[in-house]
């Protein structure tokens, strides 16, 4: 069984959906967390954890023999952290929908986080029992065709349908008819990857691709004492490879330890590869207080405070996005809150390499409507109220779930991958102020009069702030939102908050002001060009950073 390849497949879906049902119809193999084991889940009749359970596939002579690994979500809308973090460890997903009821909340929520991942998926059109066996054709295609409508703008508007009972799958009159229809769409899915899974060489190229060369981590999920064995954990190997003897250290709790042994499924095994599924048994660990987190390569996976990240906005969240906000932000199985800055990064030689994003300049956005946003380089600062442990190329999603569980609107707002964390002695003094953040202002004034062909007086702009800062800036004379010239502001102006406006010698700004003017006039009564001065105004855009209140530029 070690040499086996393991494909992890999720099973998503609404509550009550029947996804724990195929779970168990399809498995050869459980888990100890499999098939609502868990007495809460017995109580309440719904799945409250992952649950895990596997069966093998014979794909073809190329792919040879797969074990698949289900991992069965929950389908309640407060238990959505548990199912982000299940997600992560997948390699495709089962979209289960209940063909009666058609695409709930908690199934687009589902199908826009297989969507963040680019998860591919099959769907699984379930409960097909309920319906009128009589009109069960047209049925069937009616819902269908709903269902590929509502993902026609999604990445899975060519996806797979399933057709099944979880009720009847293991009736000896339609179990073939059932599971070997899902079967075959699955080892599509299992082919399709293993096809395209990277070789070292290509590895080698992309930078990104996790290796089995990296250093390991195994995230856990459940961890429990067998007395006179020692501690387990159980979970997934996201990279590496973790064998057994290693020395390993745990993480929240930066505990260190080393591997007795190591299970798949209750078979031994002497090392685990990537998307492996298995128990590992650690010497002298106390279970207490260990729930979720990594077990890794000593000292290989940094602690962070704050990070900076590039972001996209998820479309389908319809409340604005605010900064100076705080938004539960998973990374892996751990969700916490964190206090989010929304920044469009300003194009330069400073964020040239990844290294780097500290240095360049950052415009804040204050909201964001995903319906209309445009932003192309967008960036978010987190700030957590504790240190998060976060690995390299880690996927990071940004939700509301403090909103109600009963809504039906999407709860996940962004995502990003590899943020740049801000820790270490080199960040040891740092501070949110060390960011070179800036907001475009503007500041508006009027033509107290027009001194030659080339000079103006301004007056009403600054008040009681200093003009100092804004010498040599230009600033627009404008009529109703339009722009008759633009001039740069020379110097103060005799005593009060008077100042000089000069004009290039090709812009006769007396010129342009008496033709406006007698247009005007054309057009309307009489009027003098000091009244006609009162029509227009003077107009200022500037960046005004953050950190250093008197720094302003017009470096647009």
């Amino acid at each position: 069984m070690s040499s086996i390849q393991n494909f992890n497949l999720g099973i998503l879906g609404h509550v009550d959906s029947g996804k724990t049902s195929i779970a168990k119809a399809i498995s050869t193999l459980a888990s100890t967390a499999a098939f609502d084991k868990n007495p809460q889940s017995l109580d309440r009749g719904i799945t409250l954890d992952l649950g895990f359970s596997t069966f093998n596939l014979l794909i073809d002579h190329n792919v040879g023999d797969i074990q698949v690994t289900l991992i069965d979500c929950p389908g309640h809308a407060s238990l959505i952290k548990t199912v982000i973090g299940g997600s992560q460890i997948m390699n495709a997903a089962l979209i289960i929908i209940d063909v009666t009821k058609g695409i709930q909340t908690q199934t687009a929520e589902c199908i826009v986080l297989a969507e963040i991942l680019n998860l591919p998926t099959v769907i699984v059109l379930n409960k097909v029992d309920l319906l009128d066996q009589a009109t069960l054709s047209h049925k069937l295609q009616k819902v269908t065709k709903s269902i590929q409508k509502a993902l026609n703008s999604t990445i899975f508007h060519n996806s797979q349908y399933v057709v099944f009972s979880a009720k009847h799958a293991n009736s000896d009159l339609t179990s073939n008819q059932y599971i070997q229809s899902l079967n075959n769409s699955i080892k599509q899915l299992v082919k399709s990857h293993f096809l395209n899974v990277p070789q070292p060489h290509e590895i080698a190229k992309n930078s990104n691709h996790i290796s089995s060369l990296d250093s390991f981590i195994f995230a856990y999920e459940h961890c429990f004492n067998i007395k006179g064995k020692g501690t387990i954990l159980t979970g997934t190997l996201l990279q590496g490879v973790l064998a057994v003897d290693d020395n390993v250290q745990i993480l929240p709790s930066r505990v260190n330890s080393k591997v007795k042994s190591i299970q798949r499924f209750k078979q031994p095994v002497s090392k685990i590869n990537i998307g492996d599924r298995a128990g590992i048994c650690l010497a002298k660990v106390n279970s207490d207080g260990i729930e979720r987190g990594f077990v890794a390569t000593p000292n290989s996976i940094k602690s962070a405070q704050y990070c900076i990240a590039n972001v996209c906005v998820i479309k389908y969240y319809q409340s604005v996005l605010k900064s100076h906000t705080s938004f539960h932000v998973s990374i892996g199985y751990d969700t916490v809150l964190a206090k989010a800055v929304f920044m469009e990064l300003v194009p330069g030689p400073e964020c040239a390499q990844h290294e780097d994003l500290i240095a360049p300049e950052y415009k804040i956005v204050d909201e964001i409507d995903s319906k209309t946003s445009n932003i192309n380089h967008l960036f978010v600062y987190l700030s957590w109220n504790k240190q998060v442990f976060v690995p390299e190329k880690t996927l990071i999603i940004g939700s509301k779930l403090d909103s109600d569980n009963n809504t039906k609107s999407c709860r996940l707002a962004f995502y990003g991958k590899d943020p740049f964390l801000i820790c270490g002695k080199a960040y040891k003094d740092w501070s949110y102020n060390d960011l070179k953040l800036f907001r475009i202002k503007n500041k508006t004034g009027n033509i107290q009069r027009i001194v030659d062909e080339n000079t103006l007086i301004g007056i009403g702009m600054f008040g009681e702030s200093s003009i100092i800062p804004f010498l040599g800036f230009k600033v627009d004379v404008k009529k109703e939102g339009n722009t008759i010239a633009t001039g740069k502001i020379d110097s103060t102006f005799g005593k009060g908050e008077k100042f000089k406006i000069i004009f290039p010698p090709k812009v006769n700004i007396k010129a342009l002001i008496e033709a406006e003017l007698a247009s005007h006039n054309e057009a309307n009564k009489k009027t003098k060009i000091s009244e006609y001065l009162d029509q227009l105004f003077l107009s200022l855009d500037y960046r005004k950073f953050i950190s250093k209140k008197s720094l302003v530029d017009q470096k647009f």
